[in-house]
């Protein structure tokens, strides 16, 4: 069906116009309607932001300090690790003279007294000195020593014989079997 419209030119023109109005009217308030419901959704999605933000930066913190206690602790445990590194090292490096001083403690007669007692780990050299009541003693020392098989090439100082009682001594002597290591074993098996 076809519509014809009997108004003049004049006034169809302003009709025209009038919807062309209205049309523009309408897209005017949408736009401003749509402009407000996404400034709406900006300003609600900014907030939301922005309390996240803040408990994300919490958060973030927190795992920080967790984080810092961890290097703090692993820092610890490799500074103690190190430590103990150290004491293993220098106990394997160390000389190992129980084996050798519980032997000699054995030797020595209970009239002698040693004053000195002085070892080289690297040459096995053992250096002694001591007093005692009578010369008999001395020698005996000197006797028990060289049957020892954990000694050998005992000097005999004559300045040991000298006197027949209440004398000073010295004696050198080596381990058999050169130098004591740090990878010696005691009687016991043990390191």
């Amino acid at each position: 069906m076809r519509i014809i419209n009997l108004l003049p030119d004049s006034e169809q023109k302003l009709i025209k116009k009038e919807g062309i109005l209205g049309n523009l009217r309408a897209v005017f308030v949408l736009a401003i309607f749509s402009y407000l419901v996404v400034a709406a959704a900006l300003f609600v999605t900014h907030i939301y932001l922005q309390n996240n933000a803040s408990n994300l930066a919490s958060r973030i913190n927190s795992e920080e300090q967790i984080l810092q206690n961890q290097d703090q602790t692993a820092q610890s445990v490799q500074k103690d690790n190190n430590i103990v590194s150290d004491y293993v090292d220098i106990a394997e490096k160390s000389p190992r003279w129980s084996e050798a001083l519980v032997a000699f403690a054995g030797l020595v007669p209970s009239d002698v007294l040693v004053t000195d007692f002085s070892a080289d780990a690297a040459t096995g050299k053992i250096e002694i000195q001591g007093q005692a009541l009578s010369r008999d003693s001395v020698l005996q020392l000197r006797t028990n020593i060289m049957a020892s098989p954990l000694f050998k090439n005992i000097d005999l100082p004559l300045e040991n014989l000298e006197k027949p009682a209440n004398l000073n001594f010295h004696y050198t002597f080596y381990l058999n079997g050169g130098a004591i290591t740090g990878a010696q074993s005691s009687a016991g098996g043990t390191k």
